[in-house]
């Protein structure tokens, strides 16, 4: 009897690894897509994307595992706020692209709520994005050091969008990597900057000073981009982030903050003189002052306002305002308003609310048991979402998949964790791997 039972358990764990390989590989598509996603026919995208859903799905079926209250509020939300964008197609006056974009939104809002039941995929999936963002960082910096190599070596290999964009842009002294867009190339960058100083700011001393190499050698490279919008929402979330790690911590939050500003200056600083371009940033903050600083988004605002005003309780309709007006608004907030009224904007700022809440909670209880390893996690978790709370002010997070993508795949992670309460001293980390 003990002998069939223990090759039932042994067959269990060995299904369970099998299942958890098969995450990974999930996983890594996922990452890859949100990396490389543009280099792909937009075919090759959506197959990506619905495929990996339908997997996660079915992993977390066979897995049986049980379900928290948390897990079923945040997945209510989410099926509630697919479901408005859904409701909002009666009122589009540009269907077709309505209908497209709210398929592919839906499938990418979907993905999370699998994720929410894989405790065994955080740790990849900083890996996955923490190397394919250093990929875009070393790439962006070979073609400022060596622009003619990379030229003739690296970019020729690309397709015609990225070779033209790259050419434009470097004409202008910003760079847009091996991406098509400098937005674009400036936000892959940042997310391996996230990774890095949550890790910092967790409390990380191994190979501490390597990793605030590696901060600069990506702080250095996502200057020379020169988006001002990534730049604010990295330095904003930076110090929000360390002072949320002072209180939870109950250490001097003045003095982490004078410390960090000063650092950042000095290293700034530091990077101007080395290399002049990573100024441009501030350049055009200062060139902007006296005129429009928004560069154009100011008038978009006001036109969302208008769109919003005339059906804000259901708004006009997903992707409308991109199809009427050949842009999208370059503010999340705006758009949601704007095509998905005062409804679909409520559910998505309590998805967002909801999710920031459950990672400082979760980041609390690691802080009680003293789980460092497991805190930086969490942190990560916590400054991405602080980071696109911010980034989507100015930009359009969601009409970019590959940025709503990563918010889901990263939003997830303090979910997928199990932390013991404080009340069982002999408490230790649990995750199932």
């Amino acid at each position: 009897m003990n002998e069939q039972r223990n090759k039932m358990l042994k067959y269990a764990v060995l299904k369970s690894r099998d299942n958890h390989a098969f995450v990974h590989i999930v996983i890594l598509l996922l990452s890859f897509d949100i990396f490389f996603g543009y280099l792909f026919s937009g075919n090759l995208s959506y197959v990506i994307l619905a495929t990996s859903a339908i997997s996660l799905f079915i992993c977390v079926l066979i897995s049986n595992e049980p379900i928290s209250f948390n897990e079923i509020k945040i997945s209510l939300l989410v099926i509630s706020f697919i479901l408005i964008g859904c409701l909002s197609l009666f009122n589009s006056k540009f269907l077709e692209t309505s209908i497209k974009t709210t398929i592919s939104r839906s499938i990418i809002l979907l993905i999370g709520i699998p994720l929410l039941k894989r405790p065994d995929y955080s740790s990849k999936v900083i890996k996955y994005i923490f190397i394919f963002s250093s990929i875009h960082a070393f790439s962006t910096l070979f073609s400022y050091f060596l622009p003619d190599m990379f030229t003739n070596n690296v970019i020729s290999n690309f397709p015609e969008s990225v070779k033209v964009a790259f050419i434009s842009f470097s004409a202008r002294n910003v760079y847009s990597g091996i991406t098509n867009q400098i937005g674009r190339n400036a936000y892959y960058i940042a997310v391996g900057f996230i990774i890095v100083f949550s890790y910092l700011v967790s409390g990380m001393k191994k190979r501490k000073y390597f990793a605030i190499a590696i901060l600069l050698f990506l702080s250095a490279s996502m200057l020379i981009t020169s988006k001002r919008g990534v730049l604010f929402a990295i330095i904003v979330s930076c110090f929000l982030l360390v002072t949320l790690d002072a209180q939870l911590k109950r250490k001097s939050i003045s003095q982490r903050m004078i410390k960090l500003a000063v650092a950042m200056f000095l290293l700034f600083m530091m990077m101007v003189l080395l290399m002049p371009e990573t100024a441009s940033p501030i350049v055009r903050f200062v060139a902007g002052a006296g005129g429009d600083i928004t560069s154009g988004r100011a008038e978009l605002y006001l036109k969302a306002f208008e769109m919003f005003s005339e059906k804000p309780l259901t708004g006009s309709g997903t992707a409308v305002f991109n199809a009427e007006y050949g842009t999208g608004v370059h503010s999340m907030y705006f758009q949601l308003l704007a095509e998905n009224g005062i409804i679909g904007f409520t559910c998505f700022i309590l998805i967002i609310t909801m999710n920031i809440k459950f990672a400082l909670t979760s980041a609390r209880k690691a802080i009680d048991i003293y789980d460092f390893d497991l805190l930086k996690y969490l942190y990560f978790s916590l400054m991405f979402q602080i980071f696109f709370i911010l980034y989507a002010l100015t930009e359009n997070a969601m009409n970019d998949g590959f940025v709503l993508l990563t918010y889901v795949v990263v939003a997830t992670i303090p979910y997928s964790i199990y932390i013991p309460l404080k009340q069982n001293t002999n408490s230790q980390r649990i995750i199932i791997n």
